[in-house]
């Protein structure tokens, strides 16, 4: 859920590391959906997921599979546990401030055709 990370929004966080469902993702969502977070659930999960790389395949950041070294139990990584909906409330200011920087960059951005014609 979360863009990407940036000076602003790493700020917010204090959990050492993480992404998905961590400090951040969790805050959001108590912010836009209270009702649907179960905090009681909430766990801490930091885990060893540096599996090494061989020929062919490189492990991701989850598996369902408890052989492989990016093995989940929690399927999180980070410290959700410390989740705020108002952290949740201003990570998204900075996102969707993020979010519309990018849209009118775009709309900026010439048309392939448009610069091919300025070529020629």
């Amino acid at each position: 859920m979360i863009s990407r990370r940036t000076n602003e929004t790493a700020a917010l966080a204090r959990q050492r590391m993480g992404g998905h469902a961590g400090e951040l993702e969790t805050s959001i969502n108590l912010y836009l959906q209270p009702d649907l977070v179960r905090m009681d659930r909430a766990v801490t999960d930091y885990g060893g997921r540096e599996g090494e790389p061989s020929p062919g395949y490189r492990p991701g950041l989850f598996s369902r599979d408890p052989r492989d070294p990016a093995y989940s139990e929690t399927g999180l990584f980070g410290d959700p546990t410390l989740a705020d909906p108002q952290q949740g409330r201003r990570a998204l200011e900075i996102m969707t401030t993020q979010w519309l920087a990018a849209l009118r960059a775009f709309m900026r951005a010439p048309l392939r055709a448009d610069a091919e014609e300025r070529g020629r």
